[in-house]
């Protein structure tokens, strides 16, 4: 028995290890997302999460990175991955921000408040965020004891070896979260992530606070299933006690078959291309010159379209 309790204590704890570099995000966090940028930057859904890290100074040596995990709030963004100091101190000062330290860690700062500032901690770590946020997440490193963590940690550890996008939030709708999860639902948690293994693989939790809420709940996402993108429409939407649990899986053709479909004009496109489509020829007038009775000018009929 005695070895069956400490198999089962040694299976629970893998299960909810992390990256110790995670342990930067700070502990009121009320969301945390996860991606391996490494997987998802040269796969379709790339426009989509780089326009989400749009407040990233524009340095291309962060697009190199492996890992990205981003906390919120306040805004921070963990990057693992290599990033040389010369390198990364030349782009960045050529980019306009202003070296400083701060108990002997390396910032250099934005100039102006849409611009994520920088903290680089090791050739392998950096921190994004603002000024204040960068010297809360360093004091947190060095501390020697008192040390408090999200515990939102251990949900996303359970996630993060399935996934190569995933999200953890105490609410919905939450600010961080609902920028990669596209459902206008309230939910108490959620927990959930996308894998493209192969094809696309979805799994994620809503938490709707008891089995009534959750029967409901997922009756109207189930009616909201055919307004969504063709590759979603087979998401399994169940009820089950108090949870919500939502699941997808596309194969590698079907998800390359949807991403070459065409996209259903939006009414916005159509009317702005009818406003750039020609008006239709006005009259032709001929002018002459050099009549006795001085300049005639004369209107023909307008021209008939030829099919």
């Amino acid at each position: 028995m005695r070895i069956v309790t400490l198999l089962l204590a040694a299976a629970l704890l893998h299960a909810e290890s992390h990256p110790s570099w995670w342990t930067y995000a700070e502990p009121e966090a009320t969301a945390l997302v996860g991606i391996h940028w490494e997987t998802l930057r040269d796969s379709p859904f790339a426009p989509a999460v780089g326009a989400a890290l749009a407040d990233f100074p524009s340095l291309p040596l962060l697009w190199e990175s492996r890992q990205i995990l981003l906390s919120s709030p306040p805004a921070l963004a963990i990057l693992s991955g290599s990033f040389p100091v010369e390198a990364l101190r030349k782009q960045a000062l050529g980019k306009g921000l202003k070296p400083a330290n701060y108990r002997g860690i390396e910032l250099f700062l934005a100039a102006g408040p849409d611009t994520l500032s920088l903290a680089q901690l090791t050739e392998q770590l950096l921190l994004l965020g603002s000024r204040k946020t960068l010297e809360r997440a360093i004091d947190r490193g060095l501390a020697e004891t008192g040390r408090r963590y999200s515990p939102l940690l251990a949900r996303a550890a359970r996630l993060a070896p399935d996934y190569d996008l995933w999200v953890v939030a105490s609410q919905l709708p939450d600010e961080l979260a609902s920028q990669f999860v596209p459902l206008e639902i309230e939910a108490g948690g959620f927990d959930g992530g996308v894998a493209l293994r192969d094809g696309l693989q979805m799994g994620a939790s809503l938490d709707a606070g008891s089995p009534g809420r959750a029967a409901a709940l997922a009756e109207d996402l189930r009616r909201k299933i055919p307004s969504w993108p063709a590759v979603a429409r087979g998401t399994e939407v169940k009820a089950e006690a108090a949870s919500v649990l939502l699941t997808l899986e596309v194969t590698r053709e079907q998800l390359a078959a949807a991403l070459k479909s065409p996209q259903e004009p939006q009414p916005a496109a159509a009317e702005s291309k009818k406003m750039q489509e020609p008006a239709p020829p006005g009259p032709q007038v001929i002018r002459i010159f050099g009549l006795d009775e001085g300049p005639r000018e004369i209107v023909l009929p307008p021209l008939k379209k030829q099919n």
